[in-house]
């Protein structure tokens, strides 16, 4: 029997972010059962919270699907009394969670060294566009900023075509998993020795990383990298994608093993033994005699065909799905990675589930907080205010 407690259950995350790398990094926390405060200003609603085209019930959607398991109250932070709250708050959390520029958090007197002194154990995650440090540290950062300025547009899309970002905005969502990193290593740490911990997160850095043995090759080796048509690997071959009679197919056979089960399923087991691609290296050398013999005849037959006789032979393979038929998966399906939710407003919306699976604990899925929906409870019930303490923030427009 499933049991309700996840991980994180008692971890309570003060959450300042905005837009997409950093909501989607408490989201995870909340997830992982965290308990998530969002910390919103009154008045000015957060760009999410306003993004276009789709809406529900004046809910944008882009925001509901960043911010399930959260709540939200109102807080001027630029007021006296409103920082003197975020300072309780602060004594009562695990994690303080931001992604402004770097020194937005010393004008508003919520830096660590500040925080620290409030509460010593406290741990501080900022992410922002390019760190604390360095000449770009104070420019505002966003995801095509950084698929521009880190190299990663030059290598997406066919050779003859200009630079293009990916489909997705990958470098917000790598930031955020990596201010989760950091966060989860600050709470063992936290465990282990008491203390609390900065962690300084970059969106550059954390795409940079995703280059991994790419930047090497440049590095080591020189090989700069570029676009390969058909979405081709630099280091394998016949690994790309391919037309067939019908469509298009990815073939990824990446060992020996599977490009001899590739022969076997294409009708040409011969090739496993010609001397031009016998290994990887080979068939490297010899990319371009390789590829004037396998595209035609992948072309020949239908997708079906193919990946029926490549699955039997067990090589990596897949169509190339739009997303509506890859969320339309069994596999998708049967992973429960489309969940419906509650809504105050909305009645019911649909997102994408938790992908991080637990079999002894049920996925847990609170609807994405309305502006200030919690901020009576928590200042009352977290806090302990009293409701006359709380009508007067409220009358000084400290909170909404």
């Amino acid at each position: 029997m499933a049991v309700a407690e996840w991980p994180l259950s008692g971890i309570r995350v003060l959450d300042l972010t905005h837009f997409l790398a950093g909501p989607f990094g408490s989201m995870i926390l909340g997830d992982l059962g965290a308990d998530v405060i969002r910390i919103e200003h009154p008045i000015h609603l957060e760009d999410a919270r306003k993004t276009p085209p789709h809406f529900m019930a004046g809910e944008s959607v882009y925001f509901l699907c960043l911010n399930r398991n959260k709540k939200s109250i109102t807080l001027d932070l630029k007021t006296p009394q409103g920082l003197e709250v975020f300072y309780d708050l602060v004594r009562a959390a695990d994690v303080v969670f931001d992604n402004f520029r770097a020194g937005i958090t010393e004008k508003l007197k919520i830096d660590y060294s500040r925080l620290r002194d409030i509460k010593p154990d406290i741990i501080c995650c900022s992410l922002s566009g390019f760190g604390s440090n360095g000449p770009f540290s104070d420019r505002p950062g966003y995801d095509y900023i950084m698929q521009g300025i880190s190299g990663l547009m030059s290598l997406t899309g066919e050779p003859d075509a200009p630079p293009q970002k990916t489909g997705i905005s990958v470098v917000d969502h790598v930031g955020g998993l990596y201010a989760v990193i950091a966060i989860l290593a600050s709470l063992v740490q936290k465990q282990r020795k008491g203390s609390g911990q900065f962690s300084d997160v970059a969106l550059l850095d954390g795409i940079l990383s995703f280059f991994s043995y790419v930047a090497g090759y440049f590095l080591n080796a020189g090989d700069v990298p570029r676009k390969i048509p058909a979405s081709g690997h630099p280091s394998y071959v016949p690994v790309q994608n391919f037309e067939t009679a019908d469509g298009n197919i990815v073939l990824m056979p990446v060992s020996e093993k599977f490009w001899q089960g590739t022969c076997r399923a294409i009708g040409k087991p011969e090739w496993a033994d010609e001397p031009r691609f016998r290994c990887a290296a080979d068939r490297l050398r010899n990319k371009q005699a390789l590829l004037d013999l396998l595209i035609p005849l992948l072309k020949s037959r239908p997708s079906a065909h193919w990946l029926e006789v490549l699955a039997r032979e067990g090589v990596p393979s897949s169509p190339i799905n739009t997303l509506p038929e890859g969320l339309d998966h069994p596999q998708v399906k049967a992973r429960d990675m489309v969940v419906e939710l509650p809504h105050p407003s909305a009645g019911t919306f649909r997102m994408l589930g938790n992908p991080i699976k637990m079999p002894d604990k049920d996925p847990v899925y609170a609807s994405p907080p309305l502006l200030g929906q919690h901020t009576d409870e928590v200042l009352s019930g977290l806090l302990g205010y009293s409701r006359d303490k709380i009508a007067a923030l409220r009358g000084r427009g400290v909170i909404r």
